[in-house]
């Protein structure tokens, strides 16, 4: 398997897990637990805010992953310089 079917299995195995019913409330309990629609700053503690942008950060690529066409990453990355 090359890179690009690589990258497009990987896009299919995050909708095929988060597309059923379950998978769905997995990934709604995931966006409560990881801050997902809440401001992550917590002041006068950097590295708490950082932990908090962290998780954050893992949920919003979840998202990235299951917004994506597998069938068209190979012509996304081609036009924005990606090999």
């Amino acid at each position: 398997m090359d890179r690009d079917d690589t990258k497009k299995q990987l896009v299919m195995d995050y909708q095929g897990t988060f597309g059923t019913t379950e998978g769905r409330r997995v990934l709604e309990n995931l966006s409560e637990k990881c801050r997902e629609h809440v401001a992550t700053y917590v002041e006068l503690n950097p590295h708490r805010s950082s932990y908090l942008e962290g998780m954050r950060s893992v949920i919003i690529y979840m998202r990235i992953m299951l917004a994506k066409d597998p069938h068209k990453e190979k012509q996304t990355e081609a036009i924005q310089g990606k090999d």
